[in-house]
């Protein structure tokens, strides 16, 4: 049975509770786990932006940089202390390439977005 509108109203408080959604993601090497907030369409059209104009891996940054709450990566003393100018520019000096990107698609997968076998799965097992 598909979902109604009658159900989309009684759990209306509950879905917009997931938009606001805090995950800690562990790094190997480092301790205690990074908090990041779920990004938002709005973080993920200005990434796709910023990569427009810094190459693809700056899309990545950007994102991490948006969603990290803790650690703040715009700490001045932070930023002074790896002597970089910019947190999109400490993201290389915290983590290894693919610690990047595994980060940026645990953060896009818990907004929504599935790989394309699971988006490919769903549309057959629906037209069945």
């Amino acid at each position: 049975m598909a979902l109604t509108a009658k159900d989309l109203i009684k759990n209306k408080e509950i879905i917009k509770d997931r938009k606001n959604d805090k995950i800690e993601i562990e790094v190997d090497g480092y301790d205690e786990p990074f908090l990041f907030s779920v990004p938002d369409v709005a973080v993920y059209d200005d990434a796709q932006a910023y990569a427009k104009t810094r190459g693809d891996r700056a899309g990545d940054k950007y994102i991490i940089v948006e969603c990290c709450v803790e650690p703040n990566l715009r700490d001045p003393e932070l930023l002074a202390a790896y002597e970089v100018k910019e947190a999109t520019d400490l993201i290389d000096e915290l983590f290894r390439f693919g610690d990047v990107a595994s980060i940026t698609q645990t953060l896009l997968k818990f907004s929504g977005f599935k790989d394309e076998k699971e988006v490919n799965a769903s549309i057959k097992k629906a037209k069945n």
